[in-house]
């Protein structure tokens, strides 16, 4: 069989096996990760909201989390051990309907208050 037979077999082939990292993950409950991303990689604590239906539970590997809840939305504060990258998993009743995050204060590695959020962004990790 020449490649030009085998060519659309293997399109056929890859197709079959699925997504890749940035598809979307299948319907139904399931753990996200996710990172705060922003001009500083030496975060010491941040306040986030998270708005949405199916938020359960959120953990942060190397760090504390405080939760509030009133109805679907949840104030997330995480701080963290050592300063860093902030590392967030987040259990939801649907992978597939992510929440909306705003991302309300940042400290940096001396616990001060950042002056601004600009530039401050919650990103989900598929």
């Amino acid at each position: 069989m020449g490649p030009r037979r085998l060519l659309p077999l293997l399109l056929l082939g890859l197709a079959a096996c699925g997504g890749d990292a940035t598809s979307p993950s299948p319907r139904g409950p399931g753990t996200l990760a996710a990172r705060v991303v922003g001009p500083t990689p030496d975060d010491g604590a941040a306040h986030l909201r998270l708005v949405g239906s199916g938020i359960g539970t959120v953990t942060a590997p190397g760090g504390r989390v405080f939760l509030g809840r009133s109805g679907d939305t949840l104030d997330v504060v995480v701080a963290l051990e050592t300063p860093g990258v902030l590392e967030l998993r987040v259990a939801l009743t649907d992978t597939t309907s992510l929440p909306t995050a705003a991302i309300l204060e940042v400290s940096g590695p001396d616990d001060q208050l950042r002056s601004s959020t600009g530039g401050s962004a919650l990103e989900w990790v598929r």
